[in-house]
């Protein structure tokens, strides 16, 4: 990689995150360095920080493009796509709380509620994976599908993308269904152990996500089996969860539907049960995408 690639790429990252950060403060509407340094405010520097990551995920896959070779089109083009991922993820990712949840996360956040910073991070992570992988053009050749490519179009990125962030939101609320607790209520009242649950899995699912709508239009066909081939993953959290994590890696035994897990969790608030789950799911949804 040439000088000028590695100047052009760093400049690009910084301007996005400076882009970022400032949509982020209008929207918080406070002073990020204030609440973070001298209030030494928690939630909104995680909440922060997953936000910034889903940039830098949703940017590096628009430099990854293979360009026009014409440097102020290609500037134009990351200006679009990069500007206007970070505006999408800020914007999916609010409304999901609200809707899903009811949580005006951004009020939460400023009464200090570590558990919601956690999860809007979640989110934001999650969030980018869709976006990040429908702005993605460039085939890697991971896809063993994808032999014949027949051309990407505009339209087919819309469509996998809008599957992809249903895909997000259904499967997460139907797999939290599997826990005894109230995952919105736990949140609201300050449970860091529920959050990093949620979130943990909020982020396995969004890489499998990503995995199987990433990479050059196959046409519709092969492209939805291969991304149900990919969401097969999902199917994997219920038994990491239920026997490997509760029954193996805790040693509290197993059981098929909440059980002790749950219990340390919603009751005793144990936050390196919630570490331990959450990081089962990301391990799992990584090694799985890179398997099949």
């Amino acid at each position: 990689m040439s000088v000028e690639s590695i100047l052009f790429i760093g400049a690009t990252i910084i301007v996005m995150l400076v882009v970022a950060r400032f949509l982020n403060q209008a929207m918080m509407k406070t002073n990020l360095t204030a609440v973070i340094t001298e209030e030494d405010s928690i939630a909104p520097g995680i909440a922060l920080s997953g936000y910034l990551f889903g940039v830098v995920q949703i940017t590096t896959e628009v430099l990854t493009g293979e360009g026009s070779h014409n440097l102020l089109l290609d500037i134009g083009l990351i200006a679009l796509y990069g500007i206007g991922g970070i505006l999408l993820l800020a914007l999916l990712s609010t409304v999901g709380i609200k809707v899903l949840h009811g949580i005006d996360y951004l009020d939460e956040i400023r009464k200090g509620n570590v558990a919601v910073g956690i999860m809007a991070a979640g989110r934001f992570i999650a969030t980018s994976c869709v976006i990040a992988a429908a702005v993605s053009g460039e085939n890697t050749g991971e896809n063993p599908i994808a032999k014949e490519t027949v051309g990407g179009t505009a339209l087919a990125s819309v469509v996998f993308f809008v599957i992809g962030q249903v895909s997000l939101i259904v499967l997460t609320r139907l797999f939290r269904l599997l826990t005894s607790y109230d995952d919105t209520k736990e949140i609201l009242s300050g449970n860091v152990a529920a959050a990093l649950s949620y979130a943990g899995l909020m982020i396995g699912i969004g890489i499998a996500v990503q995995d199987g709508i990433k990479g050059e239009f196959i046409g519709y066909i092969n492209g939805l089996l291969y991304y149900g081939k990919a969401m097969l993953v999902v199917l994997a959290f219920y038994p990491i969860r239920q026997f490997l994590v509760q029954g193996i890696v805790l040693g509290v035994g197993f059981s098929p539907y909440g059980g002790a897990l749950d219990k340390e969790i919603s009751v005793d608030r144990n936050i390196s049960v919630g570490v331990i789950e959450a990081t089962s799911y990301i391990a799992t949804a990584l090694l799985v995408t890179r398997l099949i």
